[in-house]
């Protein structure tokens, strides 16, 4: 059992391995094919997975498990053990290990953090066969996201480090941190071919926001019609849907978190339309906005309707000093018609 626990980062990434090259493989494989796409989805979310739990074990095997009071080496070897989920495991490496994942990655422009999250998302449609519908393109779009993950976590903390420089399992990290670069490559090159084709319909749009589906900036907000995003055309997707996928996925809010610390749900009633998407907090490309306290800029939206593209910017709008609404006067004109009408 000793001997077993003690090579558990070697057998972890030897299995981690297994999955990445079956994951690269069935990537070459899928240009068209949705079954294919959602296979090699599945086998990069849990590579990833299995490598983020050998990079803990370096630190104790311990760490990798749910529950560390309940630590059963036997269990553990057994499979029987309830281990960390991706999440967990990102966060017991940053607070233990010191690993930069919550940094932001300058090849995507998003943390390592946030493409882990990303991939899992993904996984979690594809075990749930829910491509039905959607683009082949914007699939391998995020797939590129979880290679880039993967070449930078390789890179950094196994190429040299940890029972990968003295088991043989070094040649397999730098066999596969080729495979998976040659691959990223012929994937991003389809995604800029892509969004070439799309570079006239996206001028056509007001801002642009990054599309909770696909992860592109290519969620269009415009005057008068409503968000969409035509790089992976969202099947059945409405502006309700879009705008709290948004504020979960993009913005990364709880509504639950958010109510229960005592937080206002930044999801308003439009003053142009009326329809409750007006969406507070978005993030248009090119612009950084605050999450909570507005110090933008003049220029910059903070408040975009997903229903009928209004947009307004910091000073624009403000709530009615008598029901509370959002709109851009003191009073808002329905209670102004009732004190008239009073």
């Amino acid at each position: 059992m000793a001997s077993d626990i003690t090579r558990l980062e070697e057998d972890l990434t030897r299995n981690a391995l297994g999955f990445l090259r079956r994951a690269i493989s069935q990537i070459k494989k899928a240009r068209v094919d949705r079954q294919e796409l959602a296979f090699a989805v599945v086998d990069l979310a849990v590579s990833v997975e299995v490598l983020l739990k050998a990079r803990l074990s370096r630190e104790h095997w311990t760490l990798i498990l749910k529950d560390v009071n309940k630590a059963d080496a036997r269990a553990l070897m057994n499979g029987e053990s309830l281990t960390v989920t991706p999440s967990d495991a990102v966060e017991r490496l940053v607070r233990i290990s010191q690993l930069p994942l919550k940094e932001t990655d300058s090849r995507t422009n998003k943390s390592h953090a946030g493409q882990v999250d990303e991939l899992v998302r993904l996984r979690n449609r594809a075990a749930h066969f829910n491509f039905e519908g959607a683009d082949p393109v914007s699939i391998r779009g995020t797939l590129a996201v979880g290679l880039n993950f993967v070449l930078w976590f390789l890179d950094q903390e196994f190429r040299s480090q940890g029972q990968a420089e003295f088991s043989g399992v070094r040649q397999m990290v730098e066999e596969l941190i080729e495979d998976a670069a040659r691959e990223l490559g012929g994937i991003e090159e389809l995604v800029r071919e892509r969004l070439a084709s799309l570079a006239d319909e996206l001028a056509e749009a007001d801002i642009l926001l990054e599309c909770p589906r696909c992860t592109q900036f290519t969620l269009m907000i415009g005057e008068g019609v409503e968000a969409r995003c035509p790089f992976c055309r969202a099947p059945g997707a409405n502006a309700e849907d879009i705008a709290g996928n948004y504020l979960e996925e993009i913005l990364g809010l709880s509504a639950y978190e958010v109510i229960k610390n005592g937080g206002d749900w930044p999801l308003h009633d439009c003053p142009n339309c009326g329809a409750e998407t007006l969406v507070e907090g978005i993030q248009p490309e090119g612009q950084q906005v605050a999450a909570e306290v507005p110090h933008e800029g003049e220029s910059d939206y903070r408040w975009g309707c997903f229903a009928c593209g209004y947009l307004a910017r910091v000073d624009d709008l403000m709530r009615c000093d008598r029901c509370g609404r959002l709109n851009e006067h003191p009073t808002c004109p329905d209670c102004f018609a009732n004190l008239l009408a009073d």
